[in-house]
């Protein structure tokens, strides 16, 4: 639906304006704010709208004010959504996370999931299922859709720190990547997020935001068998020195035969945390091991201030999760030192706003961007790398 959102805004103001308002010119006023908050927050009333007793003195100016209140919004919103798409993008995203009931919410983005196909919501199923740091679900046969609702909770009480993320990202390009992510939790439309994905260059290393000089110490946090290393060497093809941390004793095997004979790579077989101690996994190639703290098999966590004694320039995480508190174990080094960041913010869906918080408490000089280089056919947004230079 079209709406003139400047005619109709000026109707209800010389409505509101009258000294005498009639019940019908009230009912007037209500069917036309709801017309346009169904296009504006796609959402008839908003949650803080009340029923009003126009009848008495004190009710009628309830009700003036709460109109002109939303009046201000509508002009908020167009002034913020006329510079480019993206911008009306946020605009609605937000308006609609801030003012519209959060069970509303919920209720509709179930119904949406709801009408997938059989085969995309089996595959929620078993894709949860494989995340251990994830401890909500999407199924569709016990009808528990927790994740659903954590995402909610994420947005509606975050709204502000989405708002403050997208004004910090430095280029349009992290602000529609963004906002996309954001939608897809909420439409699971498959070919928005396919469309997202980059693939121009390797995953962490995107050349029009990351330089790198032949004094890089990179520091690679969850390494896994050595694929992130290799295309940083390939991309940049000079450095100082690598670190490379990867906590599974079986897959460390496979990064040590992958790196070996590569020059100034020390290897590591130590997880990254907040705090130096030993905790117990099972030895098995699943990647999601960094912070399932239980099993068979003793492994160490250190802090990257502890185990590194010389200045690093970058970092790279993807620490399943547990990306938090392997930053805040290299705080000195980012204080003292501002390493350039690239950090997986895609484990955990409040990671989205608590990362990049993080990080500019730490030092609030950085500056952020984002991207997403999510694998085809995937029906996630995983794999959105959230870049601190």
């Amino acid at each position: 639906m079209n709406i003139d959102l400047s005619k109709v805004s000026s109707m209800i103001r010389d409505l509101i304006s009258c000294k005498e308002l009639s019940l019908q010119d009230i009912d007037k006023i209500q069917n036309l704010m709801q017309e346009v908050n169904k296009v504006l927050f796609h959402n008839p009333t908003l949650k803080f709208q009340a029923s009003h007793d126009c009848t008495t003195l004190e009710g009628l100016e309830a009700f003036r004010s709460e109109t002109e209140y939303i009046l201000k919004l509508w002009t908020d919103y167009e002034k913020f959504s006329a510079e480019n798409y993206v911008n009306k993008q946020s605009a609605e995203i937000y308006g609609f996370f801030k003012y519209v009931d959060p069970e509303i919410i919920c209720e509709r983005v179930i119904l949406h999931f709801e009408s997938l196909p059989i085969e995309v919501k089996e595959h929620f199923v078993r894709l949860l299922k494989g995340y251990h740091f994830i401890n909500t679900k999407l199924d569709y046969k016990d009808k528990d859709y927790s994740l659903i609702k954590q995402h909610v909770d994420a947005m509606c009480n975050r709204v502000e720190d989405y708002k403050w993320l997208y004004d910090r990202l430095g280029d349009w390009r992290s602000k529609a990547t963004l906002n996309e992510i954001i939608i897809y939790w909420f439409r699971f439309d498959l070919d928005r997020l396919w469309s997202l994905q980059e693939g121009i260059f390797p995953e962490y290393y995107d050349l029009d935001l990351l330089t790198c000089s032949s004094e890089e110490v990179f520091v690679d946090c969850g390494a896994y068998t050595g694929d992130s290393a290799i295309e940083f060497i390939n991309a940049y093809d000079m450095y100082k020195k690598i670190y490379c941390y990867e906590l599974t004793p079986e897959i460390y095997k496979q990064l040590e035969a992958n790196l070996q004979g590569a020059d100034n790579i020390s290897l590591r077989n130590k997880g990254v945390s907040n705090k130096k101690e030993t905790i117990y996994i099972e030895d098995t190639v699943d990647a999601g091991n960094s912070i399932v703290r239980k099993g068979s098999c003793p492994v160490e966590l250190v802090t990257l201030d502890d185990d590194i004694d010389e200045p690093v320039t970058c970092i790279k995480m993807d620490v399943e999760g547990a990306e938090k508190d392997a930053l805040c174990g290299a705080r000195n080094h980012i204080v003292n030192e501002k390493p350039k960041l690239l950090i997986s913010a895609y484990h955990i869906p409040e990671d989205i706003f608590d990362i990049p918080k993080l990080i500019t408490d730490m030092r609030d000089d950085y500056k952020l961007y984002l991207r997403y280089d999510g694998k085809p056919g995937l029906i996630w947004p995983c794999d959105y790398v959230l870049y601190a230079l």
